[in-house]
This record gives C-alpha cells, structure tokens and sequence, in this order.
C-alpha cells in the first residue's frame, strides 16, 4: 500500500496479518518449531493432533593419517539427529540441517497426526562445530581438522561444552580421551637371594602394577614419560597414565624412602628393579610384606633377632693397647661385620685411631682362624693384606710392632713376586702391607693368593671405580673386606659406590643403577644413601667422640697483590676470560677447556709466586711469601713448631732460602723424599725444628705430627677433604694444644673462588656420612663464575 503524507507518497507496512492461523501451517515443521520458541500454545483441541518427535544428535568421529610427504593426522567428524519411530534422520551440514537421503519422514496423510521435529539439543551441538575449528567438506559429506599436539585437551575441552544427552560414536583411538585413565601403583616384594653364600640376603623388587596388562614394556615407559599427559600409542590409541599415591604418603614409597630407595628408576622406565639387602636391613619393614607373605616376615623377624642377640666380641687378650670407648665400638663395629660376613667401611675422622681399630680386629680374626685351625686342621696361617699410600706404609709397620707384637708385619718389595710363597713367617699370623703403585703393578701375584683379610687404608685411593687399581682391589680374593678412610666422599656420591663395590659388592647394586638411584639433581638423595648404607658404615666425629681435644680454629690471611705481580696477574686473567668469549655449551667448553684450566693454574701460581710460571720471575715480590715470613718469625719467637703445606713442591723450595736467611730451622719432606719416618721423628722431638715444609699430596695424610700446632695452607686446593686431611696432621689423639690453621688466600683472585667451591663440596659429604679431575668438576658455569 500507498500512503500520501505531506504532500509525498510514501511506500508503507504490509497490512497486519490475520489473526487466524491456517490449519495447514502445521504440516510444516519448521513453522512449528517457530511457534514452541516463540512460547505460542497451541488450543487444546489442536495439540492432540500434533505428534512430537525428539531427533536424539549422534556424533560420529574418526581419525585418518595421510601417507603424502605431507605427513598428518586429521580428524573427521559427522553430525546427525535421528529418531526410531517413524524411521528418520537428518544431518548437519554446511548448507544446514538436512533429511539424510531415504530417511526422510514420509508424506502426510489428511487424517495422519501433525508431526513435530524437535532439534534443539542437535542445533545446540551443531552451534559448538566453530569453536573446535572444524571445517565442512562437501565431497566428503563430514567436518574435518588436523590434529594439534594440544589436540587432546582442545577434543576433551571441546566434548565438556557439548550439551548433555548426545551420543557419540568414536573411533577406538578416541574412546581412550573418553575414558578413564590408565591406573598404576608401585609396589614392593621380597624374596631370599639365590645362589650359595647368600644367607639371611633378600631380593627386594621394585614393580609397577597396572590394572591394564596389554601394554606393553615400551608403551609403559612412553605413558610414564609423559608424567601423566596424553600419549597416541599405536595400538591403544589415546591413553594416559596416572599413578596411585605415588606421593609421600603411599606405603611402598615410605618403605622404600626408609630403606633408602626410590621407585624413580622404576617410574621412568616401567621395568621392574632389584634391590639386594639384608635381613637386618629389611627386618624393621617386615610389616610392609605381612599381606603378602606371612613366612617372609617371620623369617626376617627370626634372622634380625638372632643377629641382633649375639653376644659382643671380646677385645684380643694380645691386643696391647687400651682403647677408648669409640675406638671399642668401632672393634665391635667390625667384629660384628666379619661374624656374618659383611664387609664395610670405617669412616672416622682423621686422627681417630682407626688403624689401632683395625689391628684389633685382625687380631680378633687371627684368633678365630687359630681356634678354626685347631678343629679342622688347617695348615696355612692367618694372612692379611694392608693396602695403602707408600707414606702409610711404615705406620702400618710401626703400629703393628707397637699394639698387636703378635702379628708380623712385612713390606712388600718387588723380589715376592718371583715367588709363590706368601711372605712371612710359614707358622705365625702376619700382615702383607703394600702400597697402592705396587698392587697396580703387580695384579696377577696378589690374584693368586687367597688372604683372610684385605684392608684398603686411605681407601679414597679407590674412589674412581674405573680406575685400574679399583678394579684389581675388587678382584682380590679373600674372606674380610675393609676400607678405612676418613673421607669416604671428596667429591661426588659414586665415590661411596666405589668403596661399598670393594667393601660390600653388590649392596648397592651396578653403578647405572646407582646414578638412577641417587642423582645429583635429587637433594633428597645423600639422606637416602646414608639410610642405605648405615648398617655397613661407621664415621664418628672428633666432636662426638673426643671432646677432649683441643679446640681447632681455622682462619685466612688475606693479602693483597700488588705492583708487578697483580698486573701479571690482571693480564693472565684478561687471557683466560677471553678463551671463554663465545662457548655457551659444556660441548663448545671442550674444544678450549685444556687452555682455560691451564690459565687457571698460572692464575693460582702467580698468587703464590710469579717465579712458579718462569724463572724470570724470581726477584718479582710476593705478597704472599713476605705475610708467610712475618707470621713464621712470629711463630718461631713463641717458641711453636708450624706445618706449612703447599701443592706446588717448586713453592717449598722458593720458601727455603727465604728461611735460611730468617734463621728459622726447619724440615722439608715431599714425593722425592725417602726417610719420611726419620723426618717425622726429627720433627716431633727436636723443638728447635720450627717449620715443616710438607708437600699437600705427599704429607696430607698418614703423618702423626702433633708437636705442631700451628698449620699454614699456601694455597687453597679445590678439594676441603684434602685440606682437612693436612690439617689433621696436627688436630688427632695425643695433641694438646689448641690447633690454629692458617689459609694464605690473595684478595679479589681466583683463590677467594675456589674458598666458595670448597663450602659447596663440605657440604655433599657431610650429608651422607656425616676428586674427580678438574675436567669433570669444572663446568662452564663453574669456570665462568671463577673468572668473572
């Protein structure tokens, strides 16, 4: 219509509809739908003739891969609603909801009921298809996307925002993001060891248990891997893995934990481990294998009681020497150990006895092998091997004569080994000692022999377990195992494996199992190794068992480097910096670490002395020598006897004259020196022997020199074992003045660095109980932090 206003027409609204709706609008469906949303009622006579159909959605999906250089993984979907009576169904495709070809409803008859189609849940599915980026194929008749590494968490984040009351059919590589995840516990079991000689040992295996056994190793290890993320397995599709209480509070995790153990070498690859232990060890977590095995647990309880109830050995009537009470603990520590086979380690401090320790227990073994010999006949006497540094080795020998008369003692020379015979007296106990060089040496005469005993004394000798003299120790064969030491772990954990695979074999298992047991990485690691091998270690401080000793201070004299010496040393620095310019990786370090680590030596020398770098250097000042002097011609007026130490010997011998010159008396011992026992003895009775010059590898051990009570380091080494070591020359039984060690450390050098590395190695050892190369302890975020 037409409208005429103001003087125009004007096109106008279509006239209003009638307010009557014509019957045969309600053949169609689509018009009803409108009428239900628009809240329209129909009139009571009219509803009876309409029949409602709910159309129920059905999501169908699938994946495919293409085999094209393309490679890719894509997802297919199609969309329908369907109902059963009548027969009919329709699908969602880009062009809208449409019957599926031959499901269409059939045509209305006059007196045939009013059918209505309702598709609000499908409409309401088919409005979430954009959210999920799918993309309708015409040729195809489906939706399709490419598969995402998310695509896991984007399909199920997708699914949760679908309506309720669709179903879905999914491929079997989908139905496992469906489902539940896969469920998995750690769990623990025992059994006896097999094999001869292995009494009262246990098998301790460590399993995974998963309530689906088709996965295979390989699979577990993937969904283990991917800490419980999805993983596409080819057989089993999407899956995932979560594990029960495999926090702290799971039983078998605490188990394990306070035996030392974890479950990560399990967790991350699936297979199950084995550990050995002992009954004493498993006995006080018997009640963790009473649901499975009730015998076990009596079995461990019996053999842990029957251990436990022997009575203590007896100290050896021709032991002459009178023990204090630590030193009597450690015997029985010992005593212990051999009556059931063990073998061990005794950790005590420097300067605690642990030699006159030892000897009492070989002559605790000696007696035993006379009383086993009276009764079986046995012919050959009790022998034992004393391996140790070549400076122990007179100690050993002096010891021996002084506290256990009835044990021979012999050095071993070169000329035994033309012969078959074990040295010694054919009728009388005795002792074999030997130093480290010549059991390298001569491997194949020491194999031929079977001792009662073996003793690795300064055991640290070993803590390479690759290292051609760990590997003969190991091979040695013989009934008793000992290592003393008094730093069972310098520099990193497998320094203890090294000891415990001569002392124990195969208490901590095969060194790759080691590592996985006790990362670097994993600071829960050293309380772990010290619960392990508690049973078979014993270290006692000087605090907790000699209170009695004079207190022991340590100090450091800063210098300061000046004129030529520190410009020397500034432009050594500059060179060593500029080696590192560009290297970002460990790997890249390689190519340039020989070069950066002898810049750095040069560094540490020139603090000393710039002569130690070239002879041109000798009548350069040093800043370090002059504050040594002044505190040394102190000293000597107090009437004190000092040690000074140094790695570097070509240091002792620029330290000499300047002593002469001084005239200060003193003493030199180092590699190159042969009568170390005479020196020593020289130096302990003649007070007017104010210094001993002692070379740090040479003299940091095995040496009793406390008529001194003054130590001086010249130069801090990296490791503070090594130093401890040279300071408990002085700091040990029989000392009775108060011990004052002196670190002779030049300010704003490499030198205050090495200081800071050293506090961080203290700290590992005395975690467990209580050297490597350089190239393996310096990486390079170490060097940079050193030469920044």
């Amino acid at each position: 219509p037409l409208y005429l206003f103001d003087g125009q027409v004007w096109r106008g609204p279509p006239p209003t509809p009638s307010k009557q709706l014509p019957t045969s609008a309600l053949g169609d469906a689509r018009i009803m739908s409108r009428l239900r949303a628009a809240g329209l009622r129909l009139p009571a006579a009219l509803e009876v003739k309409v029949h409602r159909i709910l159309l129920r959605p059905l999501l169908k999906c699938w994946l495919t891969e293409t085999t094209t250089e393309y490679e890719a993984v894509h997802f297919h979907a199609q969309l329908t609603a369907h109902a059963e009576e009548p027969p009919c169904e329709q699908e969602w495709s880009g062009a809208g909801w449409q019957w599926s070809k031959d499901l269409a409803p059939a045509p209305r008859k006059p007196d045939d009921p009013v059918l209505e189609f309702d598709l609000v849940t499908a409409q309401e599915v088919s409005a979430r298809f954009a959210d999920f980026r799918l993309v309708w194929q015409n040729a195809a008749g489906e939706w399709t996307r490419f598969i995402t590494k998310n695509f896991p968490e984007e399909f199920l984040a997708w699914y949760a925002s679908l309506p309720p009351g669709l179903d879905i059919d999914a491929s079997p590589e989908l139905t496992g993001l469906l489902g539940p995840p896969l469920r998995a516990s750690v769990e623990i079991s025992a059994a006896p060891a097999e094999g001869a000689g292995h009494r009262d040992w246990f098998d301790l295996t460590v399993a995974l248990r998963v309530e689906d056994t088709t996965f295979t190793n390989d699979e577990l290890a993937l969904l283990l891997k991917a800490r419980g993320k999805w993983v596409r397995l080819a057989k089993h599709g999407w899956r995932r893995l979560e594990l029960d209480h495999s926090g702290t509070s799971d039983p078998a995790a605490a188990t394990l934990a306070r035996l030392g153990l974890h479950a990560e070498d399990v967790l991350a690859g699936g297979r199950p481990t084995v550990h050995r232990l002992h009954a004493i060890q498993l006995a006080a977590e018997a009640e963790a294998f009473a649901a499975r095995d009730a015998n076990l647990v009596a079995r461990l309880r019996e053999r842990a009681a029957a251990i436990v109830a022997m009575p203590p050995a007896e100290l050896p009537t021709n032991l002459r020497a009178t023990l204090r009470p630590y030193q009597k603990e450690g015997f029985q520590f010992l005593a212990h150990l051999s009556a059931h086979g063990f073998g061990g380690v005794l950790a005590d401090d420097m300067g605690l006895g642990k030699t006159v320790q030892a000897l009492a227990w070989l002559l605790h073994l000696a007696e035993l092998a006379r009383a086993q010999a009276a009764t079986s006949g046995r012919t050959t006497p009790f022998r034992a091997l004393i391996v140790c540094p070549k400076s122990v080795m007179h100690g050993w020998l002096t010891e021996t004569e002084r506290f256990a008369p009835s044990l021979t003692a012999l050095s071993y020379t070169p000329t035994h080994a033309y012969g078959k015979r074990m040295p010694g007296p054919a009728d009388l106990p005795g002792l074999l000692v030997v130093n480290y060089t010549q059991l390298r040496l001569q491997p194949d005469w020491f194999k031929s022999h079977t001792w009662d005993a073996v003793v690795l004394d300064e055991a640290q000798f070993v803590k390479n377990p690759s290292s051609q003299t760990s590997v003969i120790a190991r091979s040695l064969h013989t009934a008793h195992r000992l290592a003393l030491t008094g730093t069972p772990i310098e520099n990193r954990l497998l320094d203890l494996w090294s000891l415990f695979a001569f002392a124990q074999p195969g208490l901590l298992g095969a060194q790759a199992s080691f590592r996985r047991q006790y990362p670097v990485e994993d600071t829960t690691a050293t309380s772990r190794l010290h619960r392990r091998v508690r049973h078979f270690l014993l270290r006692r401080t000087k605090a907790q068992v000699a209170p009695e000793l004079p207190p022991r201070t340590e100090d450091e004299i800063v210098v300061d480097l000046e004129g030529p010496q520190r410009v020397l040393y500034d432009a050594e620095l500059k060179r060593a910096r500029a080696q590192l310019l560009g290297i970002e990786t460990n790997k890249a370090l390689d190519g340039v670490r020989f070069n950066v680590l002898a810049s750095l030596l040069r560094l540490r020398q020139i603090c000393c002395h710039a002569a130690l770098i070239s002879e041109a250097h000798a009548e350069m000042p040093s800043a370090k020598l002059d504050a040594l002097l002044e505190r040394l011609e102190e000293l000597r007026d107090e009437g004190q006897q000092v040690l000074v130490f140094s790695q570097f010997v070509s240091l002792l011998e620029l330290i000499r004259p300047r002593l002469v010159t001084a005239d200060i008396e003193h003493l030199i011992l180092t590699g190159q020196t042969e009568n170390r026992a005479e020196l020593v003895e020289k130096f302990q009775s003649d007070k007017t022997k104010t210094v001993f010059l002692l070379s740090l590898k040479a003299a940091g051990f095995g040496l009793n020199l406390t008529a001194a009570s003054y130590v001086i380091l010249c130069d801090p080494w990296w490791n503070p074992a090594v130093e401890a070591q040279a300071i408990d020359r002085t700091h040990r039984i029989g000392q009775t003045q108060p011990v004052v060690a002196y670190r002779l450390v030049a300010a704003d050098t490499v030198e205050q660095k090495i200081l800071a590395m050293q506090r961080e190695k203290s700290a590992l050892a005395s975690a467990v109980v209580q050297e490597d190369s350089l190239a393996n302890v310096l990486d390079l975020d170490s060097l940079r932090q050193i030469l920044s």
